[in-house]
């Protein structure tokens, strides 16, 4: 077999994740002729690079190990901050809804700060922040 350089076999861990293969490390490690622990520090890595990808994205990808079948694989999730348009249009659904003033007002205040991020409050028109000061 091939000697290949740390950077390769990380790269090559990385792409068998992201193209939906689980990777089971004993296995992974006889492959490539390293050690478990190996695996390991290169799913660290990975790990951290997909951290501070997800910092940056809106789709979140994550590494996650199933004690079952005793392998990795990524899973791939939707962030759950809401864009300006997607709370525009929670805000247009909660005002035509039946719902009292103050209960409406307390959970667009919720929306606002839990699933909003602060570049996206700053884009919303004056109407979207009103409630905030009632």
């Amino acid at each position: 077999m091939k000697e290949i350089s740390k950077a390769e076999r990380i790269l090559a861990l990385y792409d068998e994740l992201m193209a939906g293969r689980s990777v089971h490390r004993e296995e992974w490690a006889a492959a490539h002729g390293i050690c478990e622990r190996s695996v390991r520090r290169d799913l660290d890595a990975i790990q951290q690079h997909l951290g501070e990808r997800n910092d940056r994205s809106r789709q979140k990808t994550y590494i996650l190990y199933d004690r079952k079948s005793g392998c990795h694989h990524a899973a791939h999730l939707e962030s759950c901050e809401l864009t300006a348009e997607e709370f525009e249009a929670a805000a247009a659904a909660l005002a035509a809804g039946g719902m009292e003033e103050e209960t409406r007002l307390s959970l667009l205040r919720k929306l606002f700060f839990s699933a909003l991020t602060e570049e996206t409050r700053q884009q919303l028109p004056a109407w979207g922040t009103r409630f905030l000061s009632e």
